[in-house]
């Protein structure tokens, strides 16, 4: 039995029926997926991914004179990508005043309140201190650590999508009974799915550009960088005491490959 990673990844939340987003680390694939069948002329490819963000970042950093040079500057821009990094409301997000947020919060050490900014998710983004690897300490504002996540809302080569854009025409392919079902299970997943309140901002943008959509919600996936594995290992399980016609035995595909497969699933 052969399934599709957007159909695979459905399962680990539960669903067969909805629209994955999934980030890569070169690009990112919108699939639009009806009772676990993919609607193939409505996949989007967006040349956006992962790699995108990393590189931003690492821009951010050496401008800040921060001296990442190499594979090995990538990596540790990386690194710290995933422990600082955080989707802000908007893109005109820097001017919101967010003093009213702070009452009863306490501020991470070394943060100046007065940079903050408010994240997607309805947190505040402040100032964050980081230790890197020579030793040195820097200080990231809101703007550091959140500036990169914009590479996916707005790419710098003018003529990609963004991954909003990639969603809404995703929807607006597929036939008009289904969008409603559509934007109502919108499943991210991928290592960039990971990025607090990257799924706030996915769903605040959609709400924007289709604002007569009844509702429209976006899921992380467990597991969200591997789960088209988790959601084969789901399946599998929940196949686990069918009949033999899904199964192919080890003797089978070592004798004939991908061609017993062929062969099984034409029954």
């Amino acid at each position: 039995m052969l399934q599709n990673a957007g159909a695979l990844s459905l399962y680990t939340v539960g669903l067969t029926t909805g629209l994955v987003v999934d980030i890569g680390e070169t690009a990112t694939i919108v699939s639009p997926l009806i009772d676990g069948h993919i609607v193939l002329h409505a996949v989007q490819k967006l040349p956006v991914g992962g790699a995108d963000v990393t590189k931003s970042f690492w821009r951010q950093l050496q401008d800040r004179g921060v001296e990442l040079t190499g594979t090995s500057g990538v990596d540790i821009a990386r690194e710290l990508k995933e422990s600082v990094v955080i989707a802000r409301k908007s893109s005109e997000s820097e001017s919101e005043s967010e003093s009213d947020m702070n009452e009863g919060e306490e501020g991470e050490e070394g943060a100046d309140e007065s940079d903050a900014m408010m994240a997607a998710d309805g947190t505040l983004i402040t100032t964050q201190r980081v230790h890197l690897p020579d030793g040195t300490d820097i200080v990231l504002s809101a703007q550091d650590r959140s500036q990169c996540v914009e590479t996916l809302f707005q790419p710098t080569v003018k003529e990609y999508q963004s991954i909003c854009d990639g969603v809404v025409n995703a929807l607006q392919l597929c036939e008009l009974e289904t969008r409603a079902l559509l934007a109502d299970a919108i499943v991210l997943t991928g290592g960039s799915a990971k990025i607090p309140a990257l799924s706030h901002r996915l769903a605040l943008q959609v709400r924007r550009k289709l604002p007569k959509m009844p509702s429209v919600q976006v899921i992380e996936a467990p597991n969200a960088q591997t789960a088209s594995w988790t959601g084969g290992s789901i399946l599998a399980q929940s196949l686990q005491s069918s009949t033999s016609e899904y199964w192919i035995t080890a003797e089978a595909w070592q004798y004939g490959g991908e061609k017993a497969v062929e062969n099984a699933t034409r029954h």
